[in-house]
């Protein structure tokens, strides 16, 4: 971000960020979203903070957020609360092209509720990423990813599992799972094999490769102590050959 942020600066660009599974965490010592032109955040339900459905954008520049504010409403200069403490509370004015991109009260008052409970919901997320991070560490075909627990407020558990002779064992590693009533994610299938994608396909092995051995593990705050046992057994089970 430093060295983006730079060149930005340099050559009066902006800086866009894509923070919408960063709400939470850290750069550096400082708040994602809190630095940079402009970042954006997503509040649907597999966020940790989510509003039902929505999202944010945040932003040091009131020109700009003057002009987001009439955009996210159709182009209109006054929201309806707004109107509604005006004397002409039946005026308003449409003042640029506008899209309907404002998020509704009720999942805004979700989102109020669950943020008073965030650094809650964070610690325990925490605490059961490395509880799997310590639990699996060690057992064969299975790669883990670095994380600074510091900085990051985990949304989702991945991990790698792959076979030594690169034989694909993910989709089966799915299916037992299932069996066993644990249901098992994947983040993310990539863009270029995408059929909206197709006409800008080239070959990219690692991504390929990588893709067929990533799955995300259950992560969430009500999580109990049973449930976590029993997908972590379930997983070395399985790499053990004992769950065929």
């Amino acid at each position: 971000m430093d060295r983006l942020l730079e060149i930005g600066k340099k050559k009066k660009i902006r800086i866009v960020e894509d923070a919408a599974h960063a709400f939470g965490s850290l750069y550096k010592g400082k708040k994602i979203g809190g630095f940079g032109d402009v970042a954006c955040f997503s509040f649907d339900p597999i966020k940790n903070l989510t509003c039902g459905e929505g999202g944010c954008v945040t932003l040091n520049d009131a020109r700009l957020a003057g002009i987001l504010r009439k955009k996210r409403l159709l182009g209109i200069t006054r929201d309806t609360w707004m109107r509604y403490k005006n004397k002409r509370s039946w005026f308003y004015e449409v003042v640029t092209e506008g899209y309907r991109y404002h998020m509704s009260n009720i999942n805004a008052s979700i989102g109020l509720a669950q943020f008073k409970k965030f650094e809650k919901f964070i610690e325990k997320k925490k605490y059961i990423v490395k509880e799997y991070d310590g639990f699996f560490r060690g057992i064969k075909g299975i790669g883990l990813l670095r994380r600074n627990y510091i900085e990051s407020a985990p949304f989702n558990y991945t991990i790698k599992i792959f076979d030594p002779n690169r034989k694909n064992i993910r989709d089966g590693f799915i299916h037992y799972m299932a069996k066993r009533g644990i249901s098992i994610g994947i983040n993310y299938i990539p863009n270029h094999i995408q059929p909206f994608f197709r006409k800008f396909r080239k070959k990219l092995p690692v991504t390929e490769r990588v893709w067929k051995e990533i799955v995300s593990l259950p992560l969430y705050y009500d999580m109990t102590k049973a449930e976590l046992k029993k997908v972590r057994y379930s997983v070395k089970r399985f790499m053990e050959g004992k769950g065929k």
